[in-house]
């Protein structure tokens, strides 16, 4: 049964990432958290085993985004090159903070964090042009911290809307996006799973703090469901997208905060 579970979670984060440009996340750390309680009641460091499971998932799906974003010339060599080092130690630096805050709290966390970027994407208008009047050392430190929130809690849905309110056009946004945040979640998560060795050890059912038989059986069905939701993203209109992802973030808060 857990098997299942794993591979229909991982089609439909994939799948829904897909869709919006980002939010694997959003599905698959309630999921796994969810999974793992259920199958494994007494495994303790429940979300960060949720968090580093997820971020090993979102491995395959983040290989055929970027390339995509790349293929397609949304891709802003200069801003990656330009981050990628302050956002990888923030990340970093989240990934730590993870192991080292229990289990319960990181829960209320990520719902927190997700319910306060529901509310503002809500009134958040990505096609106002907007004009980048920020500095490079506060674009910098930002998007450190933005690195660090999105490992803390394994979701990095606000990264598009943070790189747009600094400027940026919203194609390169989220191309660009899209690799960086590949790049420095793929970092983090292993060393979050090595943070993990000398507390969950390694054996048949956990590499550290990742849950192997989850993600063995969600390898597949994310890399399926990453390419079906591309397929998607073109027949559904871009407001109704907008208004189910919200809604759906509201969702997912409000069921991690009960």
């Amino acid at each position: 049964m857990l098997i299942i579970c794993a591979i229909i979670m991982g089609f439909l984060a994939s799948c829904l990432s897909s869709i919006f440009g980002g939010g694997f996340g959003l599905l698959s750390v309630p999921a796994i958290f969810w999974m793992i309680n259920h199958f494994s009641p007494e495994t303790p460091h429940v979300m960060q085993m949720t968090i580093a499971t997820g971020t090993l998932c979102a491995i395959p799906l983040g290989v055929i985004a970027t390339y995509k974003q790349i293929r397609y010339k949304n891709f802003d060599l200069k801003l990656y090159k330009s981050i990628i080092i302050v956002m990888t130690i923030g990340a970093l630096i989240g990934a730590y903070l993870a192991t080292i805050i229990d289990s319960h709290s990181l829960k209320y966390i990520f719902g927190i964090i997700v319910l306060l970027t529901a509310i503002w994407l809500l009134i958040f208008k990505a096609s106002k042009p907007r004009k980048k009047t920020i500095s490079k050392p506060l674009f910098k430190s930002l998007s450190s911290i933005v690195g660090g929130i999105s490992t803390l809690t394994g979701v990095s849905v606000f990264s598009v809307p943070f790189f747009i309110l600094c400027g940026i056009e919203i194609k390169k946004a989220i191309g660009t996006s899209t690799a960086i945040v590949f790049t420095y979640t793929t970092i983090a998560g292993m060393w979050m799973i090595c943070l993990g060795i000398p507390v969950m050890g390694i054996n048949w059912h956990n590499l550290g703090y990742a849950n192997l038989p989850i993600f063995f059986s969600a390898f597949i069905p994310c890399i399926l469901g990453g390419l079906v939701g591309a397929k998607l993203v073109h027949v559904l209109p871009s407001h109704f997208l907008k208004r189910i992802f919200i809604v759906m973030m509201f969702i997912v808060s409000i069921l991690m905060l009960l």
